[in-house]
């Protein structure tokens, strides 16, 4: 005999109801675990994909949440409010992980600025950043050439 099968779009939904309830709570680990479910059994339930992502996003894992937008964008419809959102998003976080990357490299700088102050050894100078983009020049106060 058959063992019995849980109905896919029932097991879509309850997960779907777990996931907006620890989201209420911002418990975002708890609602991705639920919305992935809720997707795995429904592969048509698309706005989970972005919620995923809102999800990463607010734990600051701006990686991660880039990654679901996207693969929300390649099947959502374009125009659509959910689409626009997933679009603005993903916006915001190249931008900001493109902070992160050069905020890491300015703290170990400044870092150094910090200590060599101590000694009296400041004086001004400059690097330029080079990036796919742009080319920018930032100016510190700071002892110190990256190789």
């Amino acid at each position: 005999a058959d063992m019995l099968q849980p109905d896919p779009a029932m097991m879509s939904r309850l997960h779907q109801q777990y996931g907006l309830g620890e989201y209420r709570k911002n418990n975002w680990e708890q609602a991705i675990d639920h919305y992935k479910e809720a997707y795995r059994y429904n592969p048509n339930f698309i706005s989970s994909l972005s919620t995923i992502a809102y999800c990463y996003e607010q734990m600051k894992d701006y990686k991660t949440a880039l990654e679901w937008y996207e693969k929300y964008l390649k099947v959502a419809r374009p125009g659509s409010r959910g689409y626009d959102f997933a679009t603005q998003s993903v916006k915001y976080l190249k931008g900001e992980l493109f902070m992160e990357e050069k905020w890491s490299v300015l703290a170990h700088m400044k870092a150094f600025y910090w200590v060599t102050r101590a000694y009296s050894l400041i004086y001004i100078s400059y690097d330029v950043y080079e990036t796919k983009s742009t080319r920018y020049i930032v100016f510190l106060p700071y002892c110190y050439t990256l190789s």
